[in-house]
């Protein structure tokens, strides 16, 4: 995540050096008296000018930039919507009776029941989700308690009950975050949605793990029927669901037939975290050279100089000219704003 900030580390933080380009330039003297005699004492000398067949990336910067903030703001904004219905279900859940408090005691009867750990009831939601908001809270429809058979109900809050216990929710927000600053990078949503299905699975695997293995199929066949036949598909990006994506239901029916209880190896995040993490730092450090690069055209030349007035030589042209002395190590210049510009070689400028 961290790879993806270091486009935003200011330019002086560079870790290369780019060709000395803040070394100090040569003095520059422009005045007229010392410029004639100067022509006549230069010699021929090497190649001094600067490579002008390199593309210019200000115009492409600019707008990658307007897009990034447009990015931003409208993924801010679909987080802050997100977190606003969150503190709605909050608020609208309602506590568990006395009975449907010892169901979940029994279910959860094996494990320690954290205080951090909410588990309430709601009549908005149609499918049991899980979410942080100060703390992790479970919420379970309110017709759940009556309609669905106590095994599926199981299956259920133990699935719910491990997301908490992974802290997946929060760093559901977490990762929800680093995808906003980072949106200009489409590896992200690739890591998201890795770590999503990941969560998914592990929650799986936590079910399993819990429960005889002649019933992993009725597990199986729960979770189809969540998906399939319940018409509420969770779209809140900070909160996981029993149901999920029907996206996942494939992948997640073949672990569970597979019934590989281990941990999930974490190989091809790890891979894809490394593969942006070296993209990031070529990224930025080309960007930062041409950045350092430019700088040095457009800023002004430090030096004590006279604008020569040479109109009457050139007529209506509007350019410039340099010349260097060797005998004396410096720059002679006309029109020294104009020198500064760079120009593609079949231009006009």
């Amino acid at each position: 995540m961290l790879a993806g900030l270091i486009p935003f580390i200011p330019i002086k933080f560079s870790f290369i050096k780019f060709n000395n380009v803040n070394n100090q330039a040569p003095t520059v003297e422009s005045k007229s008296h010392d410029l004639n005699h100067n022509i006549n004492t230069t010699k021929p000398i090497q190649e001094f000018t600067t490579d002008i067949h390199k593309f210019n990336w200000d115009s492409i910067d600019n707008i990658c930039t307007v897009i990034w903030i447009v990015l931003v703001i409208i993924l801010s904004f679909k987080f802050l919507k997100a977190l606003l219905y969150l503190k709605y279900l909050k608020k609208q859940s309602l506590y568990l009776n006395e009975n449907e408090k010892n169901k979940i005691d029994t279910i959860l009867f094996n494990h320690q029941y954290k205080k951090n750990i909410v588990i309430r009831k709601a009549e908005a939601i149609q499918s049991p989700i899980t979410f942080w908001y100060g703390k992790y809270i479970i919420l379970i429809p309110s017709s759940y308690f009556k309609s669905v058979i106590d095994k599926r109900l199981k299956y259920i809050i133990l699935h719910e009950y491990a997301h908490a216990k992974n802290r997946d929710t929060l760093h559901l927000i977490i990762f929800n975050i680093f995808s906003i600053i980072m949106s200009y990078n489409p590896l992200v949503h690739i890591v998201k949605r890795k770590i999503i299905h990941d969560n998914e699975v592990e929650a799986d695997r936590f079910v399993l793990n819990n429960i005889n293995k002649n019933e992993f199929k009725t597990y199986a066949e729960s979770i189809m029927d969540s998906v399939l036949k319940t018409p509420f598909s969770n779209k809140n990006i900070l909160s996981h669901s029993f149901n999920g994506k029907k996206s996942l239901l494939k992948s997640r029916l073949i672990n569970i037939k597979e019934a590989d209880l281990k941990k999930q190896s974490k190989l091809i995040l790890i891979f894809i975290c490394i593969f942006t993490f070296f993209i990031m730092i070529i990224q930025s450090q080309f960007l930062m050279g041409q950045s350092l690069t430019d700088y040095n055209y457009k800023k002004p030349l430090q030096s004590d100089y006279q604008i020569l007035d040479e109109s009457k030589n050139f007529g209506s042209n509007s350019g410039s000219f340099v010349m260097y002395s060797m005998k004396k190590d410096k720059y002679y210049i006309y029109n020294e704003k104009e020198s500064r510009k760079r120009y593609s070689p079949d231009s006009d400028g």
